[in-house]
């Protein structure tokens, strides 16, 4: 429970430092959403059902605070937590090769998927051609430091992780598999 409040607390701080500091002018196009990392993290280490109500809540409040189309958020949070899940299954997601590679796509699918739902049809084209740039930063700069946060989210769960809990989730996760 420990590591599930402590995930919605700095879920919940990236947020609102995304959707107030991150919006500013000057720095509108060059970051990534900073909760793809955390969602990916929660993908590759936590079990579905609190994965998917930590997800849910983060989701809900980004669309409440963002301002856009409601549920666009939380269905692609959705979407990549349910490709992450896919993803670990074949192969080996401890590897920052890998890593760098999984969040740059999901930076890439949530920025398609933001551009088909927004664009009217008779714009898309040259809306995509105007945020090609910005997108292609936006993904190098989520696999660079994408796999730098992923770590930091696993020395962070396991120092506060307690070890009945650590034991009772190795356990779970040998009858799933």
């Amino acid at each position: 429970m420990k590591v599930f409040c402590l995930y919605a607390m700095i879920g919940l701080a990236t947020v609102v430092g995304q959707t107030t500091i991150l919006r500013l002018p000057l720095l509108r196009n060059v970051f990534y959403d900073l909760l793809i990392p955390l969602v990916v993290f929660l993908g590759l280490r936590l079990r579905e059902g609190r994965g998917v109500w930590l997800l849910v809540i983060l989701g809900f409040v980004m669309d409440l605070l963002s301002g856009g189309i409601f549920g666009l958020y939380l269905s692609t949070y959705f979407w990549i937590f349910l490709s992450v899940k896919g993803v670990a299954r074949y192969f080996d997601v401890d590897d920052t090769t890998f890593q760098s590679v999984l969040i740059a796509l999901c930076v890439l699918g949530q920025h398609l998927v933001f551009w088909a739902s927004l664009a009217p049809s008779w714009q898309g084209a040259p809306l995509l051609a105007a945020q090609t740039t910005p997108v292609l930063l936006q993904i190098t700069l989520a696999a660079v430091t994408g796999p730098r946060v992923l770590t930091l989210l696993g020395r962070l769960q396991t120092r506060f992780e307690t070890p009945s809990s650590r034991v009772r989730n190795e356990a779970e996760d040998f009858v799933i598999r």
